[in-house]
């Protein structure tokens, strides 16, 4: 009699378990920039983009704008493949062809509250420098 109620425990716990390590996208929150080889991210002149992950965590819309400038912003749309509890890997819309540089799946990492890392998932994080992505604003 004791099986069913163990089975219903390990549902439980395998559910929770999964609940625990879903994307959190409060992370994605504010306004950001990014930087590479240690420069300061948050300055005038650096590009700025917002994130908006959709309700069911399916497609990703990188707003693009110039902070100082008044310009239309750009977006960019990704499609999510997969997700865990701190990271994000998404494909380009349109952009399929090998030779295409924003081809294949990258994933955007956060280290942390605040810091993200983009990189292409399929290969070596150590092959290319990886743009940091830096929380300016709410």
């Amino acid at each position: 009699m004791r099986l069913p109620f163990i089975a219903v425990g390990v549902l439980v716990v395998l559910g929770a378990s999964q609940q625990a390590s879903a994307f959190d996208r409060a992370d994605l929150a504010g306004l950001w920039a990014e930087s590479l080889h240690s420069r300061y991210a948050c300055t005038p002149s650096n590009r700025y983009q917002r994130f908006d992950l959709s309700a069911d965590g399916q497609h990703l819309v990188i707003a693009i704008q110039q902070k100082l400038k008044a310009r239309a912003s750009e977006t960019l749309d990704l499609d999510v493949t997969r997700s865990d509890e701190h990271s994000l890997y998404v494909q380009f819309k349109g952009h399929s062809e090998p030779s295409d540089p924003l081809a294949g799946e990258w994933a955007i990492t956060m280290l942390g509250p605040g810091v993200y890392r983009w990189h292409l998932a399929s290969e070596h994080e150590a092959l290319k420098p990886a743009p940091i992505g830096v929380r300016c604003a709410p």
